[in-house]
């Protein structure tokens, strides 16, 4: 008898509370723990979501673009000042 599954063996064993959870809208950290996976592991069940072509979260046009931080404003001046 096996006493030992991996990360994907446990989701795929547990797709259909994963839906029912999604459906709820359960956070994947929450749905990680309650089939046994770590939290340091608990965005592969976002990952295996993703992988079955399932998104919680609408695509924006800005989604992937980086901006830059508020406090980094403005530091590129003060470098200058500071060598003159």
């Amino acid at each position: 008898m096996r006493t030992h599954f991996s990360s994907i063996e446990r989701i795929e064993a547990n797709r259909e509370w994963l839906f029912a959870w999604a459906d709820e809208g359960k956070s994947y950290f929450w749905m990680a723990q309650q089939i046994g996976i770590s939290g340091y592991n608990a965005a592969i069940v976002s990952k295996w979501f993703l992988a079955q072509g399932i998104r919680r979260k609408p695509v924006t046009s800005n989604s992937r673009k980086k901006e830059m931080p508020f406090w980094k404003l403005g530091t590129f001046e003060r470098k200058q000042s500071r060598a003159s």
